[in-house]
C-alpha cells in the first residue's frame, strides 16, 4: 500500500493524520541530544537519527567530560546493545560546580527503568572499601535495593539480584573479605563484575543508628536487627546485608 492510500485509509477509519519525518542518514558520530517524552533522540544538523526509549536503560553515569549508558540486557538475544558513550564537553564560561555530562545523565535518570531514591534510606553507609571494583563506595540500604555511589560510577543492585553472601578471613588475620555474587553482573565499561568483594580491617569498630521505628524493626524485620548497631565493622555490614537483602 502506498503511503498516500495509508493516509486516506487511516483518515478515513481512525480521524488520524500521518506525518512524515526526516531521518538523518548521514552517519555522522556528532550532534545534538534532545529527551522528547520519554525517548533519547540524537540529531544531526537538527534532524533525528537515531531515538532511545528511555525505558530500556538501566544505569547512567558522568565522568569528567564522558556520559556513559548502560542496558537492560536480553536474555533472548545473542547480540545486544549494552553501553552507549557520549562526549559533553563543558560550554565555554561554565562553571565547575556541575558538568555538562552530569547534567545530562541527571536528565537521563529521570526517566531510566530504575528504582529511584524517593525516600529516606534505612542505612547511609560511608566511604566502604571496595576491592572489587576497587574504589570506596557510599551505600544506601533502601528496602527492595542498594545505592552504590563512587567517585565515578554509581550502581542500584536490586536485592532480589543477590544470590550469596560470603565472609572470608585474610590469610594475615589481621583483615576481612565480605564478599556479594550478583546476578546479574554490574559493568565498568566491557568489564563485568558478578562479584563486590570488600575489605575490611578486622578490628575496625562501628556505631550505626537504623532510620526504622520499633514498630517497624518488630513487624517488618521480626526483630532480626537492632536500631542501634555497636561493634566491629564487618559484623555490623554483613548483619545488615543478610537481613535487608533477605539472605539466610
Amino acid at each position: 500500500m502506498s503511503l498516500g492510500k495509508m493516509k486516506t485509509s487511516i483518515a478515513t477509519k481512525w480521524k488520524e493524520e500521518i506525518k512524515t519525518m526526516d531521518t538523518a542518514i548521514k552517519g555522522w558520530n556528532y550532534g545534538e541530544t534532545e529527551i522528547v517524552g520519554k525517548n533519547l533522540q540524537f540529531k544531526v544538523n537538527g534532524v533525528p537519527a537515531f531515538e532511545i526509549p528511555l525505558s530500556n536503560v538501566s544505569n547512567c553515569s558522568s565522568n569528567k567530560n564522558e556520559a556513559i549508558i548502560e542496558f537492560h540486557g536480553n536474555d533472548d538475544c545473542s547480540v545486544g546493545l549494552v553501553e552507549m558513550r557520549f562526549h559533553i564537553p563543558q560550554p565555554d564560561g561554565a562553571g565547575d560546580e556541575e558538568t555538562a555530562s552530569e547534567l545530562f545523565r541527571q536528565n537521563i535518570m529521570q526517566f531510566a527503568d530504575v528504582e529511584m531514591e524517593t525516600e529516606l534510606p534505612i542505612v547511609l553507609l560511608t566511604g566502604m572499601p571496595c576491592q572489587t571494583p576497587r574504589g570506596r563506595y557510599d551505600i544506601k540500604v533502601f528496602p527492595t535495593f542498594l545505592s552504590f555511589h563512587g567517585k565515578s560510577y554509581d550502581y542500584k543492585i536490586l536485592n532480589k539480584s543477590v544470590t550469596r553472601l560470603f565472609l572470608l578471613p585474610h590469610k594475615d588475620n589481621r583483615r576481612m573479605y565480605f564478599v556479594m555474587h550478583i546476578n546479574p553482573p554490574i559493568r565498568q565499561g566491557q568489564t563485568r563484575y558478578s562479584y563486590i568483594v570488600f575489605e575490611f580491617v578486622k578490628d575496625e569498630k562501628a556505631e550505626i543508628e537504623l532510620n526504622l521505628t520499633e514498630e517497624q524493626l518488630k513487624t517488618q524485620y521480626k526483630n532480626r536487627i537492632e536500631k542501634n548497631l555497636v561493634g566491629y565493622l564487618y559484623e555490623i555490614v554483613v548483619k545488615l546485608f543478610r537481613v535487608f537483602v533477605g539472605i539466610k
